[in-house]
């Protein structure tokens, strides 16, 4: 697989990624605050989503450093 190749297949992983990250995001726009979604969520269900986004956000940062943009040579 070329650098170029690789560079695509990662980038779509982290289109991907972000995509899902996003749906997330838009049920929690109903919420004022941290606290009310807190508040309104069973205790378990806010650890999980806690746990959820934390592995999104940590799966984005390290699919975005696997870029090997300091190997690819551009014309």
């Amino acid at each position: 697989m070329s650098d170029i190749e690789q560079v695509n297949e990662t980038f779509k992983s982290f289109i991907s990624q972000a995509e899902n990250l996003k749906s997330t995001l838009e049920h929690l726009k109903k919420f004022k605050n941290v606290e009310e979604l807190q508040d309104k969520v069973a205790l378990t269900d806010y650890a999980q989503l806690n746990a959820s986004m934390a592995y999104s956000l940590n799966s984005l940062y390290y699919s975005i450093n696997k870029l090997p943009f300091k190997k690819l040579k551009f014309p």
